[in-house]
C-alpha cells in the first residue's frame, strides 16, 4: 500500500509539471483574412453604326465576400488605326482619361463614336471603393472597329390576312447577314426578334387592328456589328378581311317550314350569319339582325314553290364572306 501511494503521489506531481510547462507554451497565429478589391474582368463590346458601346461589369464583392460598394470609375482608352500590339506602359502614356460616378450601379456603358474606320480600340478601367481604396488596373481590353455597315433601306408594310407584312432591301454584297426589326405602338421601340433573321422580309402578327405602329430595321453581321437603323415607317391595320364562308349547308323539309342547317366557322371575330333565299332571280334576306345559330328555319315561303338557299358569315367589322354552297328545296 505504501509503494502505490508513493507512485500515485509522483505521477500527480508530473502531470502538474507537464501542465504549467504546456500552458506557456503559445500557438501559431491565424493568418487575417484579406479584403481586396479584384479588379474588373468583364467587358463586352458592340458595335452600332459609328458608335462604340462597351458594357462594363464590375466585381460586386470584395475578395473575402464582403459587398463592395463602387464610387468612381476611371477609363483609360485610345483607338489606333494600325493593329499592332502595344504593351500598357505605353498605353497608359497615350490613353484618354475619363472619370465616371457610379451611382447604385453594377455596370456601365461607355459610348464612344468613331471617326476613323478600320482600327483598333483599347480600353482599361480602375475603380474606388466606398473607402476611397483603388482597385488593380484590369488587362486591356481590345475590340476590332469596322467599317459601319450601311442600313436597309425602302422598308415597306402591306396588310395581309395573315399579318403585316414586312419587306426591306439590304446590302448585296455582304454575306452571312442578318437583321434586327423593331416595332413601336408607343414611343419606346422594341426589337421583334432576339437571333437575327436571315431573310430581309417577316411577317408581324403581334398587333391590334385600328392602332398605329412604326417599324424600323438594321443590319447585323458576326454578331458585334449593327448597322444603323433604316427610315421608319408607320402603319394604321384596318381589318378588310371577311371570315371564310360556310360550309356544308343542308336544307331539310318539314311541314310548313324548311330547316337549314350549315358547319359552325372558327374564327375569333365572327359577328353573326346572314341566311338569303332566291325566289325568280331576287334575293331576299331572312335574318334581318342576323343569326349566331348554325340552325334557321324558314316558315315565310309559299307552298309548293321551290326555293334557293345560301348563307354568308360576317364578322365585327362588318366584313362579309363569300356565299356558302346553295341547296335547292320545295315548300310543304
Amino acid at each position: 500500500m505504501a509503494i502505490w501511494n508513493n507512485k500515485k503521489k509522483g505521477f500527480l506531481i508530473y502531470l502538474s509539471v507537464f501542465l504549467t510547462v504546456s500552458c506557456g507554451v503559445k500557438a501559431p497565429p491565424l493568418q487575417p483574412v484579406l479584403k481586396l478589391i479584384p479588379p474588373v474582368e468583364n467587358l463586352n463590346f458592340y458595335q452600332k453604326g459609328n458608335s462604340l458601346l462597351a458594357s462594363i461589369s464590375f466585381p460586386e464583392s470584395y475578395s473575402d465576400g464582403t459587398p463592395l460598394e463602387i464610387k468612381k470609375v476611371r477609363l483609360h482608352y485610345k483607338f489606333y488605326k494600325s493593329n499592332k500590339i502595344i504593351d500598357s506602359r505605353r498605353f497608359l502614356k497615350e490613353s484618354i482619361l475619363e472619370d465616371f460616378v457610379l451611382e447604385e450601379r453594377k455596370n456601365l456603358v461607355f459610348k464612344k463614336e468613331m471617326k476613323d474606320f478600320p482600327g483598333k480600340f483599347y480600353i482599361s478601367i480602375f475603380f474606388w471603393d466606398s473607402r476611397g481604396k483603388r482597385s488593380p488596373m484590369s488587362k486591356i481590353f481590345e475590340f476590332d472597329v469596322k467599317e459601319p455597315l450601311k442600313p436597309p433601306k425602302n422598308l415597306e408594310a402591306k396588310v395581309e390576312e395573315n399579318g403585316i407584312n414586312l419587306k426591306w432591301e439590304a446590302e448585296k454584297d455582304k454575306e452571312k447577314l442578318g437583321f434586327f426589326l423593331y416595332f413601336s405602338e408607343g414611343k419606346e421601340f422594341k426589337r421583334v426578334n432576339q437571333e437575327p433573321l436571315l431573310k430581309n422580309e417577316f411577317v408581324f402578327k403581334d398587333f391590334t387592328w385600328d392602332r398605329e405602329y412604326r417599324f424600323k430595321v438594321s443590319s447585323i453581321y458576326e454578331k458585334f456589328y449593327e448597322s444603323n437603323d433604316s427610315e421608319e415607317i408607320s402603319i394604321v391595320p384596318v381589318d378588310k378581311f371577311p371570315p371564310p364562308p360556310p360550309q356544308n349547308l343542308v336544307a331539310i323539309p318539314e311541314e310548313g317550314f324548311i330547316l337549314l342547317r350549315w358547319d359552325k366557322i372558327e374564327v375569333g371575330d365572327l359577328e353573326k350569319y346572314n341566311v338569303y333565299r332566291e325566289e325568280d332571280g331576287k334575293r331576299k334576306l331572312l335574318t334581318l339582325n342576323g343569326t349566331k345559330s348554325t340552325e334557321f328555319e324558314d316558315r315565310t315561303g309559299e307552298k309548293g314553290k321551290i326555293y334557293k338557299y345560301f348563307v354568308t358569315a360576317v364578322d365585327k367589322k362588318g366584313n362579309e364572306s363569300l356565299p356558302s354552297n346553295s341547296v335547292e328545296e320545295r315548300f310543304r
